[in-house]
């Protein structure tokens, strides 16, 4: 553990494609705003964890392939034909 607390750098926000936080702190914070959906949420959370004295770093020698919007896009795409097929059925 030592080993790699001592190469953790501190920022003041961590990207939403790869993060992971203790779940007592995102607990104690009230989670994530749930009046905003999917962009923003990292800033507005890391900014409540800083409110509550909360660290934020990074591991930099940390490596992850982020496959951009393609899990969202199929969301959308998933959520526009229900609401296709809805529209059709009335």
């Amino acid at each position: 553990m030592s080993m790699i607390k001592s190469s953790i750098i501190d920022v003041d926000l961590v990207k939403g494609s790869f993060f992971a936080v203790r779940l007592s702190d995102f607990h104690d914070v009230g989670y994530f705003d749930e009046s905003v959906f999917l962009f923003c949420e990292e800033r507005i959370l890391a900014k409540k964890l800083q409110k509550a004295n909360k660290k934020i770093g990074i591991l930099p020698e940390a490596k992850y392939y982020h496959n951009h919007s393609t899990s969202i896009n199929e969301k959308y795409k998933k959520k526009k034909e229900q609401i296709v097929l809805l529209y059709n059925a009335r």
